[in-house]
């Protein structure tokens, strides 16, 4: 695999809706797994659900995928067996992805003799991933400030999170690609909507769904924050404290730093910790190591806000911005695996009340 240079890597979110396949030899029930490369190796990140027993299945399943260093879509194709020997591969495809700032792309791919129809819309890191938007809805969930939802619901972690937590926690530790792999949009969204609702049945919606759209449900709360969990006053803070040379220094400065964030912030950060350290315990099964969580939370807990008006801005702005963007994620990512990692003490979640 020929890998480009970096500016004609793609990075932000690719938006696939995998619509159908025809030409299949025989009937039986399919679904397509989607693999996206990342500086040339490539990650399962989505999956479709099975289809009826068919010789033409269609799906129309769309997926948001977060991409980094990406340059080709990897589609393969199983039927579903009830054999302890496993599903049976019957195609596999690539398709090379849309020119940067291209929409609504609607492509056939060949698997072998098998084609599937996808539709693929790319929003690269200079618009919609870096924008935090502030609700309208005072009383919903995304998009308000987290000392505001607590406040509300009297806790000092948002129920959406305990709630989301605890399942994956119940039956997803050992599901392979947790936080990486994406849910269906759809899924998503009927999740979301119930809790912005704050329906009746929450609880039994997410005790009934699938457990990748609940993981992203957690991942798009803290990416809508209006501001991010470590703050946009001590982002810096953090940053600067990551980078120290002396060990006593930088564990003195990391551990101060949490402590001085608001108390719901501190404490849904603990809890998050100690939440995804059990997930990594289970790397073996789920493949998702503590770098791993790291590179896919990072961004999301402390990306700070950004004031730039995007239909007055000239392009030579976003340009800027997502260049800043991208320098930055690897520190993101560093100050959160600091904390991951254990390197620097901190209290427990039974000292928040929890």
């Amino acid at each position: 695999m020929i890998i480009k240079d970096d500016e004609e890597l793609m990075s932000g979110i690719l938006k696939v809706n995998v619509h159908s396949a025809t030409n299949f030899e025989r009937e039986g029930n399919y679904y397509c797994c989607l693999e996206v490369d990342s500086y040339g190796h490539f990650y399962l990140i989505a999956k479709t659900n099975c289809s009826p027993a068919t010789k033409q299945a269609e799906w129309n399943q769309e997926f948001e995928l977060d991409i980094d260093g990406a340059q080709t879509l990897r589609i393969l194709c199983y039927r579903q067996e009830d054999s302890t020997n496993g599903d049976t591969l019957v195609g596999k495809g690539a398709h090379e992805m849309p020119k940067l700032n291209q929409k609504d792309t609607r492509v056939a791919v060949k698997l072998d003799s098998i084609e599937v129809t996808v539709s693929m819309n790319y929003d690269s890191h200079g618009r919609q991933t870096m924008k935090r938007f502030k609700s309208k809805r005072s009383g919903g969930v995304f998009g308000v400030k987290i000392g505001k939802v607590t406040k509300r619901e009297g806790t000092n972690i948002p129920n959406i999170i305990t709630t989301c937590c605890s399942e994956i926690e119940r039956r997803g530790l050992s599901e392979l690609g947790i936080y990486r792999i994406s849910g269906v949009t759809s899924d998503i969204q009927k999740l979301k909507k119930a809790f912005e609702n704050n329906a009746r049945n929450v609880d039994t919606l997410v005790a009934e769904s699938d457990i990748h759209a609940i993981a992203c449900v957690v991942k798009l709360y803290f990416r809508e924050l209006p501001e991010p969990l470590f703050t946009n006053e001590l982002y810096n803070n953090f940053v600067n404290g990551f980078g120290l040379s002396d060990v006593h220094a930088k564990q003195n400065c990391m551990v101060s730093l949490l402590e001085n964030l608001p108390e719901p912030n501190q404490s849904t950060v603990i809890y998050l910790l100690e939440h995804l350290r059990r997930v990594a315990n289970n790397e073996i099964e789920n493949k998702m190591t503590l770098h791993n969580l790291a590179t896919v939370f990072g961004p999301n807990l402390l990306r700070p806000s950004v004031n730039v008006d995007e239909e007055n801005a000239s392009s030579q702005s976003f340009m800027l911005l997502e260049a800043t963007c991208f320098t930055n994620v690897m520190a993101q990512v560093g100050v959160f695996l600091y904390y991951l990692e254990g390197k620097a003490e901190l209290p427990t979640s039974e000292s928040h009340d929890l």
